[in-house]
């Protein structure tokens, strides 16, 4: 084995012995060796903080989506001002947020029974008119009077009936 050429790509002195060259390549292979198994290391440990930073976002859209319900039930917001009632509450935090979005400002939709099957809940509405025809009839027998009943039923539907209507057939 011709040491002079492997001395200068492992940086040892030109008069280095052969034994000693054999020292530095192993050293090398051995370096190489853990340098794989750190990649593999590194490669798991990514993949699982990547899963851990999917599980945190996916439970902070929970979050937010039951922060925002629970809202609406509390008569502070209505349905389209999900956006804006979270913002405002990270941006001010929960006290200053309730003092702009008092609870019961807004009629909340009265509680509605759930039917222990669904075909004791009767036939589902065949279009989104129909959904705010039951759901205006349904708001007036909890007592609502007529507007109270229509707000509730129109903040009930309006993303249904919006949908229905840009996606209605084009005559």
């Amino acid at each position: 084995m011709d040491i002079k050429l492997l001395s200068s790509a492992l940086a040892l002195s030109e008069d280095v012995t052969e034994a000693q060259a054999l020292v530095a390549i192993q050293a090398l292979a051995e370096k190489a060796a853990l340098s794989d198994a750190l990649a593999a290391n590194l490669d798991r440990v990514t993949s699982e903080r990547d899963a851990q930073v999917a599980k945190v976002a996916a439970m902070s859209e929970r979050q937010k989506a039951l922060t925002v319900q629970q809202a609406v039930h509390d008569g502070r917001i209505g349905l389209s001002q999900g956006a804006d009632y979270w913002d405002t509450l990270t941006a001010l935090g929960e006290d200053r947020a309730h003092r702009i979005f008092p609870a019961g400002t807004i009629a909340s939709a009265p509680a509605v029974s759930t039917a222990a099957s669904p075909a004791d809940m009767g036939d589902e509405p065949a279009t989104a008119d129909d959904a705010f025809e039951r759901a205006f009839s349904d708001a007036k027998k909890a007592g609502a009077d007529d507007r109270t009943a229509y707000t509730l039923a129109d903040e009930a539907t309006r993303s249904l009936r919006a949908n229905s209507y840009i996606n209605a057939p084009k005559a």
